[in-house]
């Protein structure tokens, strides 16, 4: 006899923190950070309140201070666009907080994005919106998709989204680039075409920090 999917998301979540992760058919790093949701965050998946989003002054103060991350970003949102355009897909760039500095996004997906709160200055931490591809991505430093039912709170559910870290040339995460939608779809291609964006932005970045410095390629 198989698995049922509980009809409640909450009842997934709490049923995978108490063991039950091998027959709901979770991943064991999703359910981890369902367990830091709970435990560390106090966050309950049916009680999600409104997106927190910065204002424009503080917006625009963490774009200057990431001139460079946002500047070196810019063609490669648009090329990775092009490249999932009429899929419903929105492109969108965070610090390394979790704050979205820069949003491209397909018509196709403009309601669910509204309702869920990507838009520029939205915080997508794991503490503010629970378990989500920028959050998760940000916690574990990594490429990850976070589909659907994978996300903790019910209200994101709808989602899937493939998130791939930017480091910096000290090795600290410089942000992450994100491609989030309603498809179901493509899931391992779409983050394929995410982390290689990722590691192109994470390229020009290098040579513009290291600009004053001697740089050897070797091919």
């Amino acid at each position: 006899m198989g698995y049922v999917v509980p009809a409640r998301h909450s009842d997934l979540v709490l049923g995978a923190l108490h063991g039950g992760t091998k027959a709901a058919g979770v991943d064991s790093r999703v359910v981890e950070s369902w367990k830091r949701c709970v435990e560390q965050f106090h966050l309950d998946p049916e009680a999600a309140g409104e997106a927190q989003v910065i204002g424009r002054s503080a917006l625009n103060e963490r774009r200057e201070h990431c001139c460079h991350l946002v500047e070196m970003s810019k063609s490669e949102m648009t090329n990775l666009y092009q490249q999932v355009a009429g899929s419903g897909y929105s492109i969108l760039l965070t610090d390394n907080e979790g704050v979205v500095l820069n949003y491209v996004g397909d018509p196709l997906f403009t309601t669910a994005a509204a309702s869920t709160g990507m838009q520029t200055g939205a915080i997508w931490t794991e503490q503010s919106q629970g378990t989500n591809g920028i959050g998760t991505c940000l916690v574990e430093k990594r490429p990850l998709v976070i589909h659907q039912r994978e996300h903790f709170f019910t209200k994101n559910t709808r989602l899937t989204c493939a998130a791939a870290p930017i480091f910096c040339p000290t090795g600290q995460i410089a942000g992450v680039l994100d491609a989030s939608s309603e498809s179901q779809l493509a899931q391992q291609h779409t983050m394929v075409l995410v982390n290689m964006s990722a590691q192109l932005i994470e390229n020009r970045l290098f040579l513009c920090m290291m600009r004053e410095h001697v740089i050897l390629r070797f091919h």
